[in-house]
């Protein structure tokens, strides 16, 4: 699959430019695709392929972006003269000159089981032009039937994950597979995978929620805001308060960012809707969210009754009741997990989790804007206290809220003091395996998402002049740094003045974002050699002892 918008002149497409003779199966494209060019030599341009030859087939394939080109622009294929079955287009089609088609530009080919959005094409026909030859089996669909899978007759839809050739998928609005309501177009149930690096394949969790999930890399999905294959709703929770999920998300450190979700009308809102007791969240970021819901609306999920660890959540979650920035409702276990941004709603909403009923949660805070009309907290809102809290904090000046059920409130310099995690005189935080905290500059951080930063200071020396000249040590780093996420002035000490080797401490450096650094030093030396002392024209000699002290 390909995602980049493209540009050129002849044979331009979002996944291949000139396909013959080719086989494409099981692909697809979401990006743009437009022309550079003007001229009348100027053409084929397609979602998928710019230009096929006769020995060409392209099946079981979509294409999601725009399509501006010059001539014979087509939604799937810009100029075909091959194959094509079982595709649709949804993006919409222009043309400078040539007519455009809402699947090819123009064909002499075969085509069946094409579609295009008829929505975004009104007028348009599916097939720009086409010669006596060419077939014109392209129908066009309006966005709301092409929602639905009883609209594309040919296409074989499944609920068994990752099967490959002619099986489809959608989620629907009500988080079923393959229904009438609304929510996503088409996706190939080969896109499926328990690794997961993209959107489509958070989004197919639907299809296994009892499976164990890794995240392999950091990605965004700032496509689930109405774009790509969802509309105006956004991502579909994975389950909901009915059916929930009891397999795993391990996220390995990866963030995912711009999740976004606007669910009204439904209960039990998040990445998952609600997560069983043997399901397990874990080191996984979601930033930048925003998320809409209306009861039971959080970060991670609507509902908990399983594990989250390791974790964390930024940015907006909004309900009507039992709203929190991590979860809606708590009846699980958290624990080295925290939110921040903004957690809004009616009643019951707090920092961590709008309701925390019998839930336990340890070693977490919040610094979450929490609004409502009541039973608000910084940390959990609701009007019970049924629950295990431990080691847990929320900030009062971010959260505007003086009161939590359950943990303790600290300003916001308060929340950035080693000393409130590290037990001298507090509950005692993993400092060395889970969490760092930058004294005075951070909240605290969790390691498993920040890159290592050795920092050494280099070994000099000098001959003796009586001065102090450990700041003539340089520094070098393991990597190379982003200034925007490593902060601070590099102090070095250890300045000596005399004769022999000292060491030289290096400090000063923090980071303050979660994808910043975890920060290493390393000592270098400073190494003082004796000066060599000459007495210009005076000659040694001898005298016999005479009570004075004149030389000779």
């Amino acid at each position: 699959h390909a995602t980049g918008a493209v540009t050129g002149s002849v044979s331009v497409g979002g996944l291949v430019g000139f396909a013959g003779p080719l086989t494409i199966n099981n692909s697809y494209a979401i990006g743009n695709v437009t022309s550079s060019g003007n001229g009348v030599s100027d053409l084929g341009y397609g979602g998928l392929v710019g230009m096929t030859d006769s020995e060409t087939v392209i099946s079981n394939s979509y294409a999601i972006g725009a399509v501006s080109g010059t001539n014979f622009a087509g939604g799937v294929v810009g100029w075909n003269r091959g194959t094509l079955n079982n595709v649709y287009a949804f993006g919409k089609v222009t043309a400078q000159q040539a007519l455009p088609g809402g699947v090819a530009g123009y064909s002499n080919g075969r085509i069946t089981n094409a579609y295009f959005n008829s929505s975004a094409n009104a007028g348009l026909q599916g097939i720009g032009q086409s010669n006596a030859g060419g077939a014109t089996g392209a129908t066009g669909l309006t966005e709301a039937q092409m929602r639905n899978p009883a609209s594309f007759a040919g296409f074989s839809f499944t609920t068994t994950p990752g099967r490959s050739g002619n099986n489809w998928v959608t989620v629907g609005a009500d988080t079923m597979l393959n229904g009438s309501i609304g929510g996503t177009l088409p996706m190939l149930s080969s896109e499926y995978s328990t690794t997961i690096n993209s959107a489509h394949q958070l989004q197919l969790m639907t299809m296994d929620r009892m499976a164990a999930y890794t995240v392999g890399s950091s990605f965004s999905a700032a496509s689930t805001a109405g774009g790509d294959v969802w509309g105006s709703t956004g991502f579909v929770p994975v389950g909901d308060i009915w059916s929930d999920f009891r397999g795993s998300v391990n996220g390995a450190g990866h963030i995912i960012s711009g999740l976004y979700m606007n669910n009204a009308g439904n209960n039990a809102t998040g990445l998952i809707g609600n997560i069983g007791r043997s399901g397990r969240i874990s080191n996984l970021g979601l930033s930048d969210v925003n998320i809409k819901g209306t009861t039971y609306v959080g970060g991670f999920a609507g509902e908990n009754a399983g594990k989250i660890s390791g974790s964390f959540v930024s940015g907006t979650i909004s309900g009507s009741k039992a709203v929190g920035a991590l979860v809606g409702r708590n009846y699980g276990e958290i624990q080295n997990s925290y939110a921040t941004g903004s957690a809004t709603g009616g009643m019951s909403v707090g920092g961590l989790a709008g309701e925390n009923n019998f839930g336990a949660i340890s070693n977490s805070y919040a610094a979450v804007v929490v609004r409502g009309a009541g039973a608000l907290g910084g940390l959990a809102g609701g009007t019970s206290v049924s629950s295990r809290i431990s080691s847990i904090y929320w900030d009062t000046q971010i959260s505007g809220q003086a009161s939590s059920l359950g943990g303790t409130g600290l300003t916001t310099a308060q929340l950035k003091n080693l000393a409130n995690y590290n037990g001298t005189s507090s509950p005692v935080w993993d400092l060395n395996n889970t969490w760092v905290v930058y004294d005075g500059h951070s909240a605290p951080l969790l390691r498993s998402f920040m890159t290592p930063l050795l920092v050494t200071a280099s070994n000099v020396s000098k001959v003796y002049d009586g001065t102090a000249g450990g700041n003539a040590s340089g520094i070098s780093y393991s990597r190379p740094v982003d200034p925007a996420l490593l902060l601070g002035t590099v102090v070095l000490s250890g300045d000596a003045v005399n004769v022999g080797t000292h060491a030289v401490r290096v400090s000063g450096l923090y980071s303050t974002a979660q994808n910043g650094y975890l920060i290493s030093y390393v000592d270098g030396s400073l190494t003082i050699t004796p000066r060599q002392i000459s007495l210009g024209s005076v000659s040694a000699g001898s005298k016999v002892y005479d009570g004075t002290t004149t030389a000779i």
